[in-house]
């Protein structure tokens, strides 16, 4: 996981041109508060198991996955942590056991499920 980069490009043009570089990772998910963690791994998500969340959400939207393949889902809709500003702090998938393995963000942390296309109203 790196916290911080740097990417350039070099354009070489006589016409001037903006540029804006972004993830593409948007909030697809209302807001979701970390309630319980360990080292790596968020077990409890508003008080309930963290698979248990995450697959309301996918039923909710109507998103087909494969229960015995949540890293295939995962990879299209992971979980990122809010900050001023959202941003993909952690982008990663649930283990075995249903926890969802990242480095944990701290306990009362917000989460929101990401994507690339818009949340729908």
């Amino acid at each position: 996981m790196f916290r911080n980069g740097l990417s350039a490009a070099e354009v070489l043009s006589q016409t001037p041109l903006g540029l804006a570089l972004d993830n593409g990772w948007t909030p697809f998910s209302g807001a979701y508060r970390v309630t319980h963690t360990d080292a790596h791994r968020i077990l409890k998500i508003d008080g309930r198991p963290a698979w248990e969340v995450y697959e309301d959400f996918l039923n909710d939207h109507a998103i087909a996955y494969q229960p015995d393949d949540p890293a295939a889902t995962t990879l299209h809709y992971p979980v990122g942590c809010a900050k001023r500003k959202l941003q993909g702090e952690f982008r990663h998938g649930p283990d075995r056991s249903g926890a969802m393995l990242v480095t944990a963000p701290p306990v009362g942390r917000l989460i929101h499920i990401l994507s690339t296309r818009p949340m729908r109203s």
